[in-house]
Protein backbone atom coordinates (compact mmCIF):
# COMPACT_ATOMS: atom_id res chain seq x y z
CA UNK A 1 0.00 0.00 0.00
CA UNK A 2 1.14 3.49 -1.11
CA UNK A 3 1.51 5.93 1.61
CA UNK A 4 1.57 9.88 1.40
CA UNK A 5 2.32 12.77 3.66
CA UNK A 6 -0.37 14.28 5.30
CA UNK A 7 0.14 18.10 4.82
CA UNK A 8 2.27 19.52 7.12
CA UNK A 9 1.53 17.37 9.79
CA UNK A 10 4.24 14.10 9.01
CA UNK A 11 0.99 11.18 8.97
CA UNK A 12 1.85 9.04 7.26
CA UNK A 13 -1.42 7.90 5.62
CA UNK A 14 -2.46 4.98 2.85
CA UNK A 15 -3.43 6.31 -0.47
CA UNK A 16 -6.83 4.06 0.43
CA UNK A 17 -8.51 4.92 3.42
CA UNK A 18 -11.67 3.44 4.65
CA UNK A 19 -15.57 5.39 5.37
CA UNK A 20 -17.64 3.99 8.17
CA UNK A 21 -21.27 5.35 6.90
CA UNK A 22 -23.97 2.78 7.39
CA UNK A 23 -21.21 -0.28 7.16
CA UNK A 24 -20.63 0.64 11.04
CA UNK A 25 -23.19 2.08 12.09
CA UNK A 26 -24.59 -1.20 13.71
CA UNK A 27 -26.08 -2.91 16.70
CA UNK A 28 -26.09 -6.65 17.76
CA UNK A 29 -23.29 -8.56 18.72
CA UNK A 30 -22.95 -10.40 14.77
CA UNK A 31 -23.00 -7.14 13.16
CA UNK A 32 -20.30 -5.68 15.63
CA UNK A 33 -18.40 -8.77 15.13
CA UNK A 34 -18.89 -8.23 11.14
CA UNK A 35 -17.59 -4.39 11.64
CA UNK A 36 -14.47 -6.04 13.82
CA UNK A 37 -13.63 -8.48 10.53
CA UNK A 38 -13.44 -5.17 8.28
CA UNK A 39 -11.15 -3.72 10.10
CA UNK A 40 -8.96 -6.65 10.50
CA UNK A 41 -9.06 -7.35 6.34
CA UNK A 42 -8.24 -3.09 6.15
CA UNK A 43 -5.53 -3.39 8.44
CA UNK A 44 -4.13 -6.69 5.99
CA UNK A 45 -4.82 -4.76 3.15
CA UNK A 46 -2.53 -1.90 4.61
CA UNK A 47 -5.82 0.75 5.00
CA UNK A 48 -5.40 2.02 8.67
CA UNK A 49 -6.46 5.30 7.86
CA UNK A 50 -10.49 4.89 9.33
CA UNK A 51 -12.93 8.18 8.86
CA UNK A 52 -16.09 8.47 10.55
CA UNK A 53 -18.36 10.80 12.51
CA UNK A 54 -20.84 10.91 15.07
CA UNK A 55 -23.68 12.04 11.94
CA UNK A 56 -22.94 8.38 11.54
CA UNK A 57 -24.94 7.01 14.16
CA UNK A 58 -23.13 4.51 16.34
CA UNK A 59 -20.27 4.28 13.67
CA UNK A 60 -17.32 5.91 15.94
CA UNK A 61 -18.42 3.58 18.78
CA UNK A 62 -18.45 0.63 16.86
CA UNK A 63 -14.79 1.50 14.97
CA UNK A 64 -13.56 2.37 18.59
CA UNK A 65 -14.45 -0.78 19.66
CA UNK A 66 -12.46 -2.44 16.48
CA UNK A 67 -8.76 -1.00 17.42
CA UNK A 68 -9.21 -1.01 20.74
CA UNK A 69 -6.23 -3.03 21.97
CA UNK A 70 -4.56 -1.41 18.78
CA UNK A 71 -4.91 1.85 18.59
CA UNK A 72 -1.33 2.93 17.61
CA UNK A 73 -1.81 0.75 14.23
CA UNK A 74 -4.81 2.53 13.01
CA UNK A 75 -4.75 6.77 11.97
CA UNK A 76 -8.46 8.21 12.79
CA UNK A 77 -10.17 10.97 11.12
CA UNK A 78 -13.49 11.64 12.65
CA UNK A 79 -15.76 15.20 12.73
CA UNK A 80 -16.99 17.20 14.87
CA UNK A 81 -20.99 17.75 13.80
CA UNK A 82 -22.93 20.70 15.83
CA UNK A 83 -24.87 23.42 15.45
CA UNK A 84 -23.33 25.02 18.92
CA UNK A 85 -20.22 24.70 20.92
CA UNK A 86 -21.68 22.80 23.50
CA UNK A 87 -22.72 20.10 21.65
CA UNK A 88 -19.75 19.73 19.69
CA UNK A 89 -17.85 19.80 22.91
CA UNK A 90 -19.69 16.91 23.96
CA UNK A 91 -19.01 15.35 20.33
CA UNK A 92 -15.29 15.72 21.67
CA UNK A 93 -15.06 14.06 24.64
CA UNK A 94 -17.25 11.08 23.27
CA UNK A 95 -14.56 10.97 20.50
CA UNK A 96 -11.40 11.30 22.51
CA UNK A 97 -13.36 8.29 24.36
CA UNK A 98 -13.51 6.18 21.54
CA UNK A 99 -10.46 6.32 20.59
CA UNK A 100 -7.76 6.37 23.08
CA UNK A 101 -7.47 9.80 24.10
CA UNK A 102 -6.43 11.46 21.16
CA UNK A 103 -7.53 11.80 17.47
CA UNK A 104 -5.21 11.99 14.23
CA UNK A 105 -6.96 13.70 12.07
CA UNK A 106 -10.08 16.10 13.84
CA UNK A 107 -12.42 17.74 10.67
CA UNK A 108 -15.65 19.95 10.61
CA UNK A 109 -17.79 18.42 8.93
CA UNK A 110 -19.86 19.96 6.47
CA UNK A 111 -18.76 23.62 7.88
CA UNK A 112 -21.25 23.28 10.83
CA UNK A 113 -21.11 26.07 12.96
CA UNK A 114 -16.87 26.10 12.01
CA UNK A 115 -15.38 29.17 12.76
CA UNK A 116 -16.56 28.01 16.86
CA UNK A 117 -15.29 24.58 16.62
CA UNK A 118 -12.34 25.30 15.05
CA UNK A 119 -11.04 27.12 18.39
CA UNK A 120 -12.09 23.93 20.49
CA UNK A 121 -10.07 21.86 18.20
CA UNK A 122 -7.20 24.30 18.09
CA UNK A 123 -7.47 23.97 21.73
CA UNK A 124 -7.34 20.41 21.84
CA UNK A 125 -4.79 20.32 19.50
CA UNK A 126 -2.46 22.40 21.65
CA UNK A 127 -3.10 19.89 24.63
CA UNK A 128 -1.97 17.26 22.18
CA UNK A 129 -5.12 15.77 22.01
CA UNK A 130 -5.61 16.30 18.33
CA UNK A 131 -2.71 16.01 15.51
CA UNK A 132 -4.45 17.96 12.60
CA UNK A 133 -7.43 19.97 11.93
CA UNK A 134 -9.21 19.51 8.74
CA UNK A 135 -13.10 20.78 7.18
CA UNK A 136 -15.57 18.50 4.62
CA UNK A 137 -18.20 19.36 2.92
CA UNK A 138 -20.07 16.97 0.32
CA UNK A 139 -21.30 19.82 -2.26
CA UNK A 140 -19.96 21.90 -4.46
CA UNK A 141 -22.21 24.69 -3.53
CA UNK A 142 -20.33 24.88 -0.08
CA UNK A 143 -17.09 26.12 -2.01
CA UNK A 144 -16.82 29.27 -1.80
CA UNK A 145 -17.86 28.65 2.40
CA UNK A 146 -14.85 25.67 2.33
CA UNK A 147 -12.56 28.57 0.67
CA UNK A 148 -12.46 30.84 3.17
CA UNK A 149 -12.27 28.41 6.35
CA UNK A 150 -8.86 26.92 3.99
CA UNK A 151 -7.82 30.99 3.48
CA UNK A 152 -7.34 31.46 7.44
CA UNK A 153 -4.45 28.89 7.33
CA UNK A 154 -5.72 26.95 10.12
CA UNK A 155 -6.17 23.58 8.81
CA UNK A 156 -4.26 20.97 7.31
CA UNK A 157 -6.98 19.19 5.34
CA UNK A 158 -9.93 18.59 3.17
CA UNK A 159 -12.24 15.88 2.43
CA UNK A 160 -14.21 16.70 -0.88
CA UNK A 161 -16.36 15.20 -3.51
CA UNK A 162 -14.32 14.35 -6.60
CA UNK A 163 -15.08 11.58 -9.05
CA UNK A 164 -16.03 11.71 -12.67
CA UNK A 165 -19.21 13.17 -12.00
CA UNK A 166 -18.33 15.38 -9.52
CA UNK A 167 -15.93 17.74 -10.65
CA UNK A 168 -16.31 20.87 -9.35
CA UNK A 169 -13.40 20.98 -6.53
CA UNK A 170 -10.81 21.55 -10.10
CA UNK A 171 -12.12 24.88 -10.67
CA UNK A 172 -13.60 25.93 -7.42
CA UNK A 173 -10.82 24.41 -5.03
CA UNK A 174 -7.72 23.20 -6.58
CA UNK A 175 -6.66 26.57 -8.67
CA UNK A 176 -6.25 28.47 -5.41
CA UNK A 177 -3.13 30.28 -4.91
CA UNK A 178 -0.35 28.40 -3.55
CA UNK A 179 -0.08 30.40 -0.40
CA UNK A 180 -3.71 29.09 0.23
CA UNK A 181 -2.93 25.58 -0.53
CA UNK A 182 0.35 24.22 -0.25
CA UNK A 183 0.20 22.99 3.04
CA UNK A 184 -3.41 21.36 2.62
CA UNK A 185 -4.35 18.19 1.82
CA UNK A 186 -7.15 17.04 -0.86
CA UNK A 187 -9.01 14.06 0.41
CA UNK A 188 -11.06 13.05 -1.82
CA UNK A 189 -14.31 10.73 -2.14
CA UNK A 190 -16.70 9.05 -4.50
CA UNK A 191 -19.77 10.54 -3.99
CA UNK A 192 -22.59 10.69 -6.38
CA UNK A 193 -20.76 7.69 -8.35
CA UNK A 194 -20.65 5.70 -4.61
CA UNK A 195 -24.11 5.44 -4.49
CA UNK A 196 -25.15 1.79 -5.38
CA UNK A 197 -23.21 -1.46 -4.31
CA UNK A 198 -19.53 -0.65 -4.69
CA UNK A 199 -17.59 2.33 -4.18
CA UNK A 200 -13.32 3.00 -4.23
CA UNK A 201 -12.41 5.76 -6.63
CA UNK A 202 -8.92 6.72 -6.89
CA UNK A 203 -7.91 9.63 -8.52
CA UNK A 204 -4.89 11.31 -9.79
CA UNK A 205 -3.35 14.72 -8.65
CA UNK A 206 -5.24 17.61 -10.49
CA UNK A 207 -2.16 19.32 -12.51
CA UNK A 208 -2.39 22.44 -11.32
CA UNK A 209 0.70 23.21 -10.25
CA UNK A 210 0.67 23.87 -6.07
CA UNK A 211 -2.94 22.55 -5.43
CA UNK A 212 -3.64 20.82 -2.11
CA UNK A 213 -1.85 16.99 -2.92
CA UNK A 214 -4.52 14.19 -2.94
CA UNK A 215 -3.50 12.01 -0.21
CA UNK A 216 -5.94 9.32 0.09
CA UNK A 217 -9.60 8.24 -0.78
CA UNK A 218 -12.28 6.92 1.58
CA UNK A 219 -13.42 3.59 0.89
CA UNK A 220 -17.10 3.40 0.64
CA UNK A 221 -18.39 0.90 -1.36
CA UNK A 222 -17.27 0.35 -6.77
CA UNK A 223 -14.49 1.53 -8.51
CA UNK A 224 -13.21 3.51 -11.36
CA UNK A 225 -10.54 6.25 -11.67
CA UNK A 226 -10.64 9.74 -12.67
CA UNK A 227 -8.25 8.02 -15.60
CA UNK A 228 -11.04 5.79 -16.63
CA UNK A 229 -13.62 8.52 -16.54
CA UNK A 230 -14.28 8.59 -20.27
CA UNK A 231 -14.27 4.67 -21.06
CA UNK A 232 -16.29 3.57 -17.39
CA UNK A 233 -18.39 6.99 -16.86
CA UNK A 234 -20.47 5.68 -13.58
CA UNK A 235 -20.29 2.31 -14.64
CA UNK A 236 -19.67 0.33 -11.79
CA UNK A 237 -17.12 -2.49 -11.56
CA UNK A 238 -16.51 -5.36 -8.95
CA UNK A 239 -15.23 -6.43 -6.88
CA UNK A 240 -15.78 -4.46 -3.51
CA UNK A 241 -13.19 -3.28 -1.41
CA UNK A 242 -12.45 -3.02 2.06
CA UNK A 243 -14.86 -0.81 2.94
CA UNK A 244 -17.93 -3.39 1.99
CA UNK A 245 -20.08 -4.86 4.44
CA UNK A 246 -18.35 -8.32 3.59
CA UNK A 247 -15.10 -8.41 4.90
CA UNK A 248 -14.22 -11.88 3.35
CA UNK A 249 -14.73 -10.97 -0.21
CA UNK A 250 -11.98 -7.68 -0.06
CA UNK A 251 -9.45 -10.26 -1.39
CA UNK A 252 -11.59 -11.13 -4.83
CA UNK A 253 -9.73 -9.82 -7.87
Amino acid sequence: MEHRTLGNTGLQVPVVGMGTWQTFNVRGDAAVRNAHSIVDTALKAGANFFDSSPMYGAAEQVLGEAVRGRREQVLIATKVWASTGSEGRGQARRALHFFGGYIDLYQIHNLLNWREHLDMLEGLRDAGQVRAIGATHYSGGAFRDLRQVMQTGRITAIQIPYNPLEREVEHGILQLPCHHTRDITCRAHGGKCCRRRTSLVRHRRARTGCAPRPAFVGAHRSLATIDDAPEAGCRYRKPPVPGASFPGRAEEG
